[in-house]
């Protein structure tokens, strides 16, 4: 009985929600439960509704086990699953179920908490730490993207670069993993978006074809999540995220570290003074690696 009580509470979790609302357990062991032949045990109206609906009819994928409370014919066992509370085997049994399928939820649902936790709490690596630069004309300019790395939580972009052309976004983006243009982001969000120039034989014509087709759709969920950007300075793609994020309203705050900040009015997630003392540990870090560190 109570397996089968289970898997009907389970299937229709609004009667889990209406117990609860009366006072759950408690108010259950106040019900009267009374059987008669040929239907279920008559209880409070909030029962009588939503169990005669749910288990009261017969139910087939359920076996016999419906049939059987709604066909109680010998007298002896009907005085078993008549009575109030806990008197009532009837009662017993949707007492004890609605108990397994609230402490079932519960579980579920600290569970639940306990893996956004381990992930929230996980430590970011930096994507781009271990990437080396494509030639020593781009590894001055990198150091600024590690240190715009370091500080993001998710990367846009896309390169505007023929295949076989090197390209740093290229590379950016198979260092940043999954966690690379996904369109699934949120006010905690700050986003590094990084793009080609016009330099290696990248037109800009090719560069604004990029723009369109790849990134305003992925920084429209962005910015409708309200979750922040940095940006560089660079000509090309740059300038093109830069100036759509202006023209959407968000705010800007340039970096010394030749890099912009863009927030939402609603929520100004990050500042040049968070920035500041990344990229002072970031510079640090670097002089120990022996880095000197224009992408496409």
């Amino acid at each position: 009985m109570v397996e089968v009580l289970q898997a009907k509470l389970e299937q229709h979790p609004r009667l889990t929600e209406a117990i609860a609302k009366r006072g759950g357990t408690e108010w259950l062991e106040n019900c009267t439960a009374v059987a008669t032949t040929g239907e279920i045990p008559r209880q409070s109206p909030l029962l009588s509704e939503t169990l005669r609906e749910q288990v009261g009819e017969p139910d087939h994928s359920a076996g016999s086990a419906t049939h059987r409370l709604s066909n109680i014919t010998n007298a002896q066992a009907q005085q078993q699953w008549e009575g109030k509370g806990k008197e009532s085997a009837f009662i017993q049994a949707l007492s004890e179920t609605y108990t397994n399928v609230v402490e079932k939820s519960q579980q579920t649902t600290v569970q639940t908490q306990q893996e956004k936790s381990e992930q929230t709490d996980r430590p970011l690596t930096n994507p781009l730490s271990k990437l080396e630069p494509i030639n020593a004309a781009v590894a001055e300019h990198m150091k600024k993207d590690i240190a715009m790395a370091q500080i993001a939580t998710q990367f846009i972009g896309k390169s505007a670069a023929p295949p076989e052309t090197p390209s740093s976004t290229r590379n950016y983006e198979q260092a940043w993993g999954e966690r690379a243009n996904t369109g699934n982001y949120s006010k905690d969000d700050i986003i590094m978006v990084s793009g080609s120039g016009p330099w290696r034989g990248v037109t800009s014509e090719r560069i604004a074809q990029t723009f369109e087709n790849h990134y305003k759709s992925l920084l429209n969920k962005a910015i409708e999540a309200k979750s922040s950007f940095i940006v560089g300075n660079a000509q090309g793609s740059d300038q093109l995220v830069q100036n759509y994020l202006q023209e959407k309203g968000y705010k800007v705050e340039q970096t010394s570290q030749r890099y912009a900040v863009f927030n939402s009015v609603e929520n100004a997630l990050i500042s040049t003074n968070t920035i500041s003392s990344n990229t002072q540990v970031l510079h640090n870090s670097f002089i120990a690696k022996g880095i000197t560190t224009d992408k496409g």
